[in-house]
């Protein structure tokens, strides 16, 4: 069992199809049309990495309001445990997503007061101690600890989202702490290959992925050709709010796990497909017994099709 230190962000959010939007005032009511859940990078990350086998330290913080108790319950069912929750603004951070039938979404997001929270010195030692990854997300209260890991020696991974650039000046500390480093393709400044180079060779990073959507991500080593990673179908999409996080997660699960970055990859591809035929940001996760069927089943049938020329059942 990989023990694995996440440090994220956690929100309320709230999920509605646009079609429910357009309603006029006369058809205004629509039941089960809004789902609220917890979620947020952090907690998506936290909550795909604990299914799928890991020991997890979560750290966050979240309002001393009622959505904040609420995040708490649902932690719980997770099996996350709250040592390391810090309840350190008055209100908890909010999202609304509005998701299309292709599954495309776009968010709206309300930190609150959350970018200008700290975590507390004293809690990291006990977060750190004896972990095998730390996972460092890009929120505010994180960048102190990219320093603190380094210093003591733990791996780093982190996913810093659609960034513009190498040069973006927020992520900066990220980029370079990274030892692996997850990117979106969505705002980068630069061609997606030259982007991954560049992250290979100006930075620390030993593995860059960048994410591109429907059109699958490409997988950076270190002294190796970059490869392009297709996109995997295994379900029909419903809504694709935590794709990314999804992604990454998986990845970590399999580097921990000691699988060569392009296996992790595959394998990681197969679990957002899955994840995305779910609505929420931290629904539809697979299980380890789950994503080992699926990776199974793909398998399968992809021998099958390489005998026979047809796809495999």
């Amino acid at each position: 069992m990989t023990t694995i230190a996440v440090v994220g962000h956690t929100n309320l959010e709230t999920a509605v199809h646009v079609d429910h939007l357009k309603a006029s005032v006369s058809d205004s009511f629509h039941a089960h049309a809004l789902a609220t859940t917890v979620s947020g990078v952090g907690v998506n990350v936290a909550v795909a990495l604990r299914g799928l086998g890991n020991e997890v330290r979560f750290a966050t913080v979240i309002g001393r309001d009622t959505l904040g108790s609420a995040c708490l319950e649902e932690f719980a069912t997770h099996g996350l445990d709250p040592s390391f929750v810090v309840r350190g603004v008055p209100a908890t951070a909010q999202s609304l997503s509005r998701f299309y039938r292709d599954g495309l979404r776009r968010n709206l997001v309300d930190l609150k007061d959350v970018q200008e929270a700290t975590y507390p010195d004293d809690l990291v030692p006990a977060l750190f101690d004896g972990v095998d990854i730390a996972v460092l997300t890009n929120i505010g209260y994180a960048r102190p600890m990219l320093a603190m890991a380094r210093e003591r020696g733990i791996p780093i991974a982190t996913d810093v989202h659609a960034v513009k650039g190498l040069w973006d000046p927020y992520n900066q500390d990220w980029l370079a702490a990274a030892d692996v480093l997850f990117a979106s393709q969505e705002r980068i400044d630069l061609t997606p290959r030259d982007f991954v180079n560049a992250a290979l060779t100006q930075h620390r990073a030993s593995v860059v992925v960048l994410g591109m959507g429907g059109s699958g991500s490409l997988l950076g080593v270190a002294g190796q050709d970059i490869v392009h990673v297709p996109p995997a179908h295994t379900r029909p999409v419903v809504n694709t709010v935590g794709a990314g996080d999804s992604l990454f997660s998986a990845y970590v699960d399999g580097w921990g796990r000691g699988m060569e970055p392009l296996a992790a990859l595959r394998r990681a591809t197969l679990f957002a497909s899955w994840k995305i035929g779910a609505s929420g940001g931290a629904a539809g996760f697979l299980d380890r017994a789950g994503l080992d069927a699926l990776v199974a089943q793909q398998e399968g049938s992809s021998a099958a099709h390489r005998r026979t020329g047809r796809p495999g059942p």
